[in-house]
Parts: C-alpha cells; sequence; structure tokens
C-alpha cells in the first residue's frame, strides 16, 4: 500500500511515499520520525499563518465584535503545540496501517477463525475467573 494513501499528510500535496522511499520505507521507525518532523514543520507553518493573521486584523486588545471568532480561531491555532499535533496524528495513522496491513494479507476464513477463537478464549477465561 502506497504511504501517501495511508498519509494524506498534514499539508496537502506532500507526497509521504516519496519521502519514504529516499530515505528507507524498511525503516518503520524512521520513515514515522521524518513523517512526524515533516508534519511538525507544516504545524509550524500553520502557527505562523495564524499569527499573522492574528496581527494584521488587530485581535490584539480591542476586538472589533465582528471579530471574536475569527481571532478566538487564530489564537487557538497560535497556541498549539505542534510536536503533540505530529505524534498523535501520525501515531493514529502508523497504527491503523499496522492493523490494515495484518487484515489485508489474512483470507476471510483465517479472520473468522481468529474472531471465533478469540470469542472462546474470552468465554473461557471470563468462567475461569469469575
Amino acid at each position: 500500500m502506497a504511504a501517501a494513501a495511508i498519509y494524506p499528510h498534514c499539508s496537502e500535496g506532500r507526497a509521504t511515499e516519496d519521502i519514504g522511499t529516499f530515505y528507507g520505507y524498511n525503516d518503520p521507525l524512521r520513515f514515522a520520525t521524518l513523517i512526524v518532523l515533516t508534519c511538525t514543520l507544516d504545524v509550524v507553518q500553520e502557527i505562523k499563518a495564524c499569527s499573522v493573521l492574528y496581527k494584521n486584523n488587530f485581535c490584539e486588545g480591542n476586538i472589533v465584535p465582528h471579530m471574536f471568532q475569527p481571532c478566538g480561531e487564530w489564537e487557538t491555532c497560535m497556541n498549539r503545540d505542534p510536536s503533540k499535533v505530529g505524534r498523535a496524528r501520525i501515531g493514529a495513522q502508523l497504527l491503523a496501517e499496522i492493523v490494515n496491513a495484518f487484515v489485508e494479507n489474512i483470507s476471510w476464513k483465517t479472520f473468522v477463525s481468529i474472531l471465533a477463537i478469540s470469542q472462546f478464549l474470552r468465554g473461557t477465561l471470563s468462567a475461569t475467573l469469575f
């Protein structure tokens, strides 16, 4: 599965598949670190853009009544932590990719068998423990 499909990415148009291929997609930790750094840079750029809009629209001090909502949105955008945003987003996407890769490679019969066995073990363990 193409990495660009999994990571629509933090900014549109940036191809993480190229990043992964260039730096060695075979090393998942290194690839994840690169994606987190790239997303962090994208969030930093968004924060800078929000900061410029916040200052250019005179959101500091006395705010014009019809600017309360946009100024609040820009202020929220400016106060984000870029490292947390990138890690959380990529962590969820990596987990989804791992689960998806596992499910794609097994047949429906195997999948149903795994579900049946897990339900059997769950019932057996519940009866034993309680």
